[in-house]
């Protein structure tokens, strides 16, 4: 071998070299920065996943509210808005004063429009329950 064919030989080795390392090295940085963004991606990831489990967790709490509270308006009111009613109602076949009978009237009234309330407010609670139950759980 000559001089120029070593020479050669040399360039072609560099030359290889450097186009070796330029095809490696974007290669070895592009995977470092895709290694990089996947782990971003996941731990964001993991963020959402905990956040959507702590709303599932409230909306559970919401929905078992919900459903105490239908229970109480459903049993709790008004069974007492029904006493009223019959007492309401068993006054007026008793003999009372006028003012009284008056009384009983505003009584009957309000107990009437009390009951009229709670079973639209029960409603609207099993309204919100069902759809809860729909969406979400």
């Amino acid at each position: 071998m000559n001089y120029t064919t070593t020479n050669l030989n040399c360039i072609n080795i560099t030359q290889l070299h450097s186009a070796i390392s330029y095809i490696i090295k974007p290669t070895m940085e592009t995977d470092v920065q895709g290694i990089s963004e996947k782990v971003r991606l996941t731990k964001e990831l993991l963020d959402v996943k905990k956040e959507l489990e702590k709303l599932k967790k409230h909306q559970k709490e919401y929905k078992t509210w919900l459903e105490e509270m239908s229970f109480i308006i459903s049993h709790k009111v008004r069974s007492s808005i029904a006493h009223i009613q019959g007492i309401s109602g068993l006054l007026n076949r008793v003999k009372l004063s006028a003012s009284s009978k008056i009384l009983v009237q505003f009584i009957k009234r309000a107990a009437q429009s009390l009951s009229v309330f709670t079973v639209e407010l029960s409603a609207y609670i099993d309204k919100k329950t069902r759809i809860l139950k729909d969406r979400f759980l």
